[in-house]
């Protein structure tokens, strides 16, 4: 073998052992224990970094961001607003009656000066105590108020489906709320504005501290427990980068989330974790249907994990600085491994004047 084959092989076996080497790193980059938020999402209802979603679906929210189309985060209707089952004709037509038959009514109404300029609020009120005491006389649920609020059965009187594991595609609403650009939350307005003003106020901190946008919408939620834990964790499947813009309007401030115009990626800190401790293979996401995907990771099903993929969805704080720089290093999709400086940085170098260590002065 002649010097110059000798030193293209020497040359080749070093670059292989830098990328080696190099790929050996990458995962040190990754925090994968449970106090990462793309291993266990902390979903409570106290938490200002993440806003879920209900009455939507996947594929739809999916479809409409990556498209770059903005939607509106939007909040359950005002504890005053009259619930959807008092426009049925049967409550209609009770409460025709009651108007012409209850005493404690129809004593109220005759106490009011029509020459007040509250009597309008006054009949309101009126009008809305008869339709509570109704609403008791006909078995219905009792309308929600501040005093003892439950906002599941706030959202069921209005016809809102309050369960953050969404509809399925063949559940699909007819009135066309899932086709529409609206985005519909368990909260209400003033709550929801808290919850954005926090969310936006870290990723704005995020961006201008590492220049990294961290707020993304998550889709589908894997819920996962090994024997050694005390409880079960809930991890990002699906996430895509978005961005949120806040209007000012008459009736109030809205919020508008907006795609980036990048197609969701497979939660790669996940995959990193389960193929590391637990040799399980987690399958790439192809940029395809939520709902394809998230029925593929839910075949897996190992046995040595619990193992249950959640159709949720999430818009949040997602920290992903280091998962960029895991890209970065991919040396399956960049040749800097064969850089001189990476592999004298890594290999070392039989020349002193080639050492990577800067000279020393006294200063």
């Amino acid at each position: 073998m002649t010097a110059d084959a000798t030193q293209t092989e020497q040359h080749l076996a070093l670059e292989a052992w830098v990328r080696t080497r190099i790929e050996a790193l990458r995962p040190k980059l990754l925090d994968l224990t449970r106090k990462n938020p793309l291993i266990s999402t902390k979903l409570s209802p106290r938490s200002n970094s993440y806003i879920r979603v209900v009455d939507e679906l996947p594929d739809v929210l999916s479809f409409e961001l990556s498209n770059q189309q903005s939607m509106r985060l939007i909040p359950l209707p005002p504890l005053d607003t009259d619930p959807k089952d008092e426009l049925r004709p049967d409550f209609r037509v009770a409460l025709a009656e009651a108007r012409r038959t209850d005493e404690v009514y129809l004593e109220a109404i005759k106490g009011i000066d029509s020459k007040s300029i509250d009597a309008q609020d006054e009949i309101l009120r009126l009008e809305r105590e008869l339709k509570d005491r109704l609403r008791v006389k006909l078995g219905l649920p009792p309308r929600q108020t501040g005093a003892d609020i439950s906002l599941a059965q706030h959202a069921k009187l209005h016809g809102i489906s309050p369960s953050y594991d969404l509809p399925s595609p063949d559940e699909e609403n007819q009135d066309g709320r899932h086709r529409d650009d609206a985005i519909q939350t368990l909260l209400l307005a003033d709550d929801l504005e808290r919850k954005m003003t926090g969310i936006s106020t870290k990723c704005r901190t995020w961006l201008q501290e590492t220049g990294i946008n961290v707020l993304h919408a998550a889709f589908g939620f894997l819920e996962w427990q090994d024997d050694l834990s005390r409880g079960s964790a809930f991890a990002p499947l699906v996430l895509m980068p978005v961005e949120v813009t806040k209007k000012k309007t008459m009736s109030g401030p809205e919020f508008w989330v907006k795609g980036l115009g990048e197609s969701g990626e497979a939660n790669l800190v996940l995959a990193e974790m389960l193929r590391t401790q637990y040799a399980i293979e987690l399958p790439a996401f192809s940029q395809g249907s939520i709902e394809d995907y998230l029925a593929e990771v839910d075949a897996l099903r190992p046995p040595n994990l619990k193992w249950k993929v959640r159709r949720q969805v999430a818009f949040g704080v997602f920290p992903s600085a280091r998962m960029a720089m895991y890209h970065d290093l991919d040396t399956s999709k960049t040749a800097f491994h064969s850089k001189e400086i990476v592999k004298r940085l890594l290999g070392g170098s039989e020349s002193s004047v080639d050492s990577p260590f800067a000279d020393e002065y006294d200063v």
